[in-house]
């Protein structure tokens, strides 16, 4: 089968995929004008922002009730409610009210990010066929169209307010090709997988954390690594982050094309491999192409990560508890946005930004060699 036939498959969770690329490349592109609009300093910016990201952990706990009540709406209003969060941020006067819309605007996302997830794990179920990599491939080019395009309405003197609200317009038109009927009602209380399949729950969102904090480190830290350890210029430390983009919107489309040909496992642990050696490439780098091409290996590798990760807890438990086995694989994964940046900060400042690369990779292949076993020893039976 083509992508396109993919594609059309998943057609629906597919519009929610490049929603939630466009709010946050948006979100992303609009940071400094958001800051200097609200008065913010560096810190206060910094906290404001780590403080409403806090909100996604409550998603886990929130996304299967929300799929109680609205649906075939959830995703649809989801959406929606994450564009209005943006909106709310794009209009804030002062740090306090850009936090309280930044909570607003993670917990919608993060429930919207369950929800399409669990949708396209289903389609998967009726399909046969995978479908997971080509969706999260649609979210990473629509990420970096719609970073471009603000960048762009920034330059022609477009208002984060004004942006924001052709976002939303966006998300009303995607509203009703985004109703999708969950293949069956979330199960009551707790989560109740096969034997096991709790335990493969807890290391696949383990698998999901390193690829986090990997694709974290590489956001936050490779320009300045670019331009501090290996002398780069602005315009060269930015082609760092653009790199990590493209390659993994090409990785997770290449992912879509052999994923049906090889297991889940092989493919993860091929994967974590190769990030490993990105990581230790860019690390290691003596000169500015040598990481380029660390940053671009590591974009291959690290794409496929998260998305089989996902397709694989989905079909550990059966349908009724798919929202919420994505829901804790997902939040162990979140988990990543407060240990990263910590535990790369402190590596920098002991051994050397360059080390702390070298120690990323280190921890990637450690999943590849100590907790993928694991899991293709107690997933047997149950995937």
């Amino acid at each position: 089968m083509s992508f396109a036939s993919d594609l059309y498959l998943s057609r629906k969770p597919a519009k929610a995929f490049v929603l939630m690329g466009v709010v946050w490349a948006v979100f992303a592109a609009t940071m400094p004008d958001l800051k200097s609009q609200i008065g913010a300093s560096d810190a206060a910016f910094g906290v404001a922002f780590m403080i409403a990201n806090l909100s996604a952990f409550g998603a886990a706990w929130c996304a299967p009730r929300a799929d109680h009540l609205l649906g075939r709406f959830g995703v649809a209003v989801m959406g929606l409610m994450m564009a209005l969060g943006l909106l709310g941020m794009g209009a804030s006067p002062s740090v306090v009210v850009f936090m309280l819309f930044g909570l607003w605007a993670a917990l919608m996302s993060g429930i919207c990010d369950i929800l399409m997830n669990a949708r396209v794990v289903e389609a998967e179920s009726r399909s046969g066929r995978p479908l997971m990599n080509l969706n999260h491939a649609l979210f990473s080019f629509s990420y970096a169209g719609a970073a471009l395009v603000t960048g762009v309405l920034r330059d022609a003197g477009w208002s984060p307010l004004e942006t924001a609200s052709l976002v939303v317009l966006i998300a009303l038109l995607f509203m009703p090709g985004m109703i999708i009927a969950p293949e069956a009602a979330p199960a009551a209380g707790s989560l109740r997988p096969k034997r096991g399949g709790r335990v493969v729950i807890w290391l696949l969102g383990l698998v999901v954390m390193a690829s986090f904090i990997t694709e974290t480190t590489v956001e936050t830290w490779s320009a300045l690594h670019l331009e501090r350890s290996l002398g780069g210029t602005a315009a060269q430390g930015a082609l760092g982050p653009a790199l990590i983009g493209i390659t993994m919107g090409l990785g997770r489309l290449l992912g879509q094309a052999v994923a049906s040909r090889f297991s889940d496992i092989a493919i993860l642990g091929v994967t974590c491999i190769v990030s490993a050696c990105g990581m230790v490439g860019i690390g290691l780098a003596p000169n500015l192409m040598v990481a380029y091409l660390g940053l671009s290996v590591l974009g291959f590798g690290i794409a496929l990560v998260y998305p089989m990760a996902l397709s694989m807890v989905g079909r550990i438990v059966p349908a009724p508890d798919r929202v919420r086995a994505i829901g804790l694989a997902t939040i162990i994964g979140y988990s990543a946005f407060f240990i990263g940046p910590s535990l790369v900060g402190i590596s920098a400042d002991l051994f050397g930004l360059h080390m702390a690369f070298v120690l990323i990779g280190a921890l990637m292949a450690g999943v590849a060699l100590m907790i993928l076993p694991m899991i293709a020893r107690r997933a047997t039976a149950e995937v």
